[in-house]
């Protein structure tokens, strides 16, 4: 799981963002902290999170974040060197709990941005082969195993992107909403599917209940026993 705690500055005190990566320990029935970022896009806000849905065997969770800094940023679950347990277990029992159930520690591996473009808004696809980032009028497509950019989506009538969202179990279609414009895009044909649905409730209503549209639901990694995101 990974939440994001943040605060506003005033005359006082400056802003503080931390993101926390957070462990399931079932003995416990609990989640205890893994791992916090201290500004992970400076003091500016973190506008959407997202983990990958599918982890094949040998590789790790991955977090895609975006933040109103403009950049795009990857993190992933490395392992922990047994010197940094030994060094921690020495303090206090809370840590010493805090690291007998973690296995690695979470770090960033990668930086992207799309132009000048704010990201606002992200989506994996269920296989985790893609993930699509809303940047301006714009849906980026990225690789997260090379970090390049495969393709990149344009809304016909230019406004800005609000929420992007892959639909299906397979991958091929995704979904895009703007202030008043819906666009769902076929990625295996290269073009938009029903590019006037005026009805900005529609998205919402998709995205609770996916299931009920082109017949399909997104498992969440919780799902299948990893990590979420709030």
């Amino acid at each position: 799981m990974a939440t994001v705690d943040s605060r506003v500055g005033d005359a006082d005190f400056r802003p503080e963002v931390y993101l926390k990566f957070w462990t399931w320990v079932q003995k416990d029935e609990s989640w205890v902290l893994n791992t916090r970022i201290d500004r992970p896009h400076g003091t500016s806000t973190v506008t959407d999170l997202g983990f990958n849905p599918c982890v094949r065997e040998g590789e790790s969770f991955t977090l895609v974040s975006t933040g109103e800094d403009g950049y795009i940023k990857l993190w992933q679950l490395r392992s922990q060197p047994r010197s940094t347990t030994s060094m921690f277990t020495s303090h206090s029992s809370l840590t010493e709990v805090f690291l007998m159930h973690i296995t690695g520690i979470w770090v960033s591996y990668a930086t992207l941005s799309f132009r000048s473009e704010t990201p606002r808004s992200l989506s994996w696809s269920p296989d985790s082969s893609l993930f699509s980032v809303a940047v301006g009028p714009h849906v980026a497509l990225y690789d997260p195993f090379t970090k390049l950019l495969r393709s990149s989506l344009t809304v016909p009538d230019g406004q800005a992107v609000q929420d992007v969202h892959f639909i299906g179990d397979t991958g091929r279609h995704l979904l895009a909403s703007t202030a008043r414009t819906l666009i769902l895009w076929d990625l295996v044909l290269g073009r938009g599917i029903f590019p006037s649905l005026f009805f900005s409730s529609l998205l919402c209503q998709l995205t609770q209940n996916p299931s009920s549209f082109l017949a399909g639901r997104c498992a969440s990694p919780d799902q299948q026993g990893g990590p979420s995101s709030t």
